[in-house]
């Protein structure tokens, strides 16, 4: 999984990797750093200061970084500047979350979104798709 992310993050300007919760993140963000180089990530999750957010949000604005690891920390009204790709590991919750999520990506005259799923454990992506669709799950709305 890791090394395809850091394929995809070298393939693409600038890379957003969300991640469900901030101490996942710190963990699993190391990887990344592993294969790419820590001078090309950053973390942003609510646990760190104010200014180091800040810090990274700028630094990819600038195009300083290839990638972010983040968690919801970094879903809305942050302007973070142009992003190519949108990379979620593990579930979101809820495939509108996600959608949200890819929808950082694309925002060029002409580009559209992308978006990758990384699975943690098989039933991660069932349990998504099973809470925003209930029918998926074989219950009805009657």
């Amino acid at each position: 999984m890791y090394d395809r992310l850091a394929e995809l993050t070298r393939e693409h300007r600038t890379t957003l990797v969300f991640r469900q919760y901030a101490a996942s993140g710190r963990a699993r963000g190391a990887a990344p750093v592993e294969r790419i180089g820590e001078e090309n990530v950053a973390a942003h999750h609510g646990s760190l200061a104010r200014d180091r957010r800040l810090d990274a949000e700028q630094r990819l604005k600038r195009g300083e970084l290839k990638a972010l690891v983040a968690t919801a920390s970094l879903e809305l009204g942050i302007d973070i500047g142009d992003v190519d790709l949108v990379c979620q590991i593990g579930s979101t919750r809820s495939i509108n979350a996600f959608l949200q999520r890819v929808g950082r990506a694309g925002h060029s005259v002409g580009a559209l979104p992308k978006g990758a799923c990384f699975r943690c454990r098989a039933t991660s992506w069932w349990s998504a798709v099973r809470s925003s669709t209930p029918c998926a799950a074989g219950s009805s709305t009657g």
